[in-house]
């Protein structure tokens, strides 16, 4: 008897075989297989917990870079700050500094500062747990103003009031490298630098139409106010630095913030950084009784200091900022 040919495989029998192949293939694939695959829940610690759909059943959240570049150098200039308290729904801009949510709170006595205190929501983006002690202080700080010194004699705001007056006239001048950028889409590594600025011999501030410092000024860098790295993540930029000194004068008053270490969120576009955050804690060395007296209810990080009355003497700050494309002088 004749040998029976193999049945014939229609065109349309062909493709679905070829799909069911692809298929099966992808389901046994994994992510990292692919080399511009990244997981970046390790690099954004609470990624999870901030967009659950981000992640994965494992706690994994891939991300597919896009083609490699050359890495750029953006630079910036800090064209706004603010110190608000808490919005009317009882939000401020801040971070999660602990890693803790504790609340609101308690009174117990025997309860260690850090659980103490209330947390907050963030008023910028969906974050909870925001540690910032300091925005509870900030009517309190203004009460101590000089209503002079202020817009219309009112204190309420004139701590934003000052930090504006200090950036349009040159005082307070903070340049911000964002360094070797791949994409500001998405960028496992990238470097940052905040630098104390200054005008260039015989130049002067220029102002944009909302009167805040205009884009593309070049200015000196003075000194090394704080390095460190983050990522960028679907163009929001997380980085951590070893520090961020702001010392903030006006007439008889000074307010001397020092985060170490810090922490800044942003939106990076070539133009400009938005929607910024910039969280850490400032830790209050041999503070004075006036000072104890003071910080001595929010205090929310740090060990019981004998000088306070066994309280805490760290106090967690959340502020907002915006930045404008800039130039670094001989950069």
């Amino acid at each position: 008897m004749p040998a029976r040919s193999p049945p014939r495989i229609t065109r349309t029998e062909r493709t679905a075989i070829a799909v069911a192949s692809a298929l099966a293939l992808a389901a046994c694939a994994s992510p990292a297989s692919t080399d511009r695959m990244v997981d970046f829940a390790p690099l954004r610690p609470g990624i999870c917990d901030e967009d659950p759909t981000r992640c994965d059943d494992e706690g994994h959240a891939w991300v597919d870079l896009p083609p490699e570049a050359e890495p750029r150098t953006l630079v910036f200039v800090i064209d706004a700050f603010s110190l608000p308290p808490p919005d009317a729904n009882g939000r401020v801009p801040g971070l999660d500094l602990d890693g803790r949510e504790s609340g609101m709170g308690t009174d117990d006595p025997e309860t260690p500062c850090g659980e103490a205190r209330a947390d907050f929501v963030s008023s910028i983006e969906p974050v909870r747990g925001v540690d910032n002690q300091i925005a509870t202080l900030v009517p309190t700080i203004e009460g101590l103003l000089d209503p002079t010194s202020c817009t219309g004699g009112v204190t309420a705001g004139c701590l934003d009031q000052m930090l504006e007056d200090d950036i349009t006239t040159g005082r307070l001048l903070l340049l911000i490298e964002v360094l070797g950028v791949n994409s500001l889409a998405n960028d496992p590594s990238i470097s940052i630098a905040v630098h104390h600025g200054s005008l260039r011999r015989g130049a002067t501030i220029e102002l944009g139409a909302a009167g805040r410092l205009a884009a593309n000024q070049e200015f000196e860098a003075v000194s090394l106010l704080g390095q460190g790295s983050g990522t960028i993540l679907d163009g929001r930029a997380a980085v951590e630095l070893d520090s961020f000194p702001l010392d903030l004068r006006a007439d008889d008053f000074h307010l001397l913030l020092n985060l170490e270490p810090a922490r800044m969120r942003f939106d990076l576009t070539e133009t400009a950084l938005e929607r910024g955050v910039l969280a850490g804690v400032h830790y209050y060395e041999r503070p004075e009784a006036t000072v104890c007296s003071v910080i001595g209810s929010v205090a929310d990080f740090g060990e019981a200091s004998d000088e306070c009355d066994g309280e805490c003497t760290g106090v967690s700050v959340g502020m907002t900022l915006s930045a404008v494309a800039a130039a670094i002088q001989d950069r």
